[in-house]
């Protein structure tokens, strides 16, 4: 492979006072325009961080009041079966018994009623 470019030094050929005072000022901008970014970069981060364990900390609550909530959903269901097969069991009951009795029965209940 052949090098295009040798192998001397550069020689610094800037002697202008004008032209480095120049540099300089731009340097210094540049570093502190850095510092700047390399700060705001961190405050954001800390903000991101403290949003996402409030939202983590939120779901968290939502998803034990989920749990709670299924929980009841449970006992309700298996109150509700219990009940309508209670019901089922008098209706049954009742159908067993004869019909004589139950007319009376009624027959009394309306003469309460009325009286």
């Amino acid at each position: 492979m052949v090098n295009y470019i040798d192998n001397t030094k550069v020689k610094n050929t800037v002697n202008d006072p004008d032209v480095v005072k120049e540099y300089d000022n731009q340097k210094k901008y540049l570093e502190s325009a850095v510092h700047a970014l390399k700060k705001r970069v961190e405050q954001e981060a800390a903000i991101h961080k403290e949003e996402h364990s409030s939202v983590m900390m939120e779901n968290m609550l939502l998803i034990k009041e989920i749990g709670d909530m299924r929980v009841e959903v449970k006992k309700v269901s298996a109150t509700v079966k219990s009940n309508k097969s209670n019901k089922k069991q008098e209706v049954v009951t009742q159908s067993e018994t004869p019909t004589d009795e139950v007319s009376e029965n009624d027959q009394e209940e309306t003469d309460q009623t009325v009286r």
